[in-house]
């Protein structure tokens, strides 16, 4: 039984206990949730599941399915071989710009505001704004200019949201 499977076992185990303890009265929907690392109100959606499908319900459906994330096996290679070869030695960050620029690699995590990406810096400022830093511009700059452009006070428009 491979690790994924053991723990879901383990949770399917702690639920009909909690569940068992909560049906019996020692235990409240609030309770029985924390316990389990819930909040009540999943507490209560698992339970439901759990009485019209049974223990099928509750199972993980992602477990055994490759991550939709995951990097193709050909781009992986490619990645160790340059790693490896050009540029040994550099920063995970220095690294991840490199392979964008040079080689179009990694470029979906950036573009869909992957960490560093620009859709994270440029969160909450206007549309002009937005469109700048994804478009490679620096974020700050872009919200002032888009922020007045909108009409909205300098005060406002270049606060730090950090």
């Amino acid at each position: 039984m491979n690790r994924a499977a053991w723990l879901q076992d383990r949770r399917m185990q702690k639920f009909r206990d909690v569940l068992s303890r909560w049906e019996a009265g020692e235990l409240s929907m609030m309770e029985a949730g924390e316990l389990l690392g819930m909040s009540e109100r999943q507490f209560r959606r698992y339970r439901d599941r759990y009485e019209e499908d049974g223990a099928e319900g509750l199972v993980d459906r992602r477990v055994g399915k490759p991550s939709p994330k995951r990097v193709p096996a050909a781009d992986a290679r490619l990645m160790r071989e340059l790693y490896g070869d050009v540029y040994r030695g550099w920063n995970v960050k220095h690294f991840h710009e490199h392979l964008v620029r040079d080689h179009h690699l990694g470029e979906d995590a950036t573009a869909h505001g992957g960490p560093g990406g620009a859709r994270k810096a440029a969160w909450g400022a206007p549309p002009q704004a937005r469109a700048q830093a994804v478009g490679g511009h620096d974020a700050a700059p872009g919200r002032l200019a888009g922020g007045l452009a909108c009409g909205l006070p300098a005060a406002r428009s270049d606060r730090h949201d950090g």
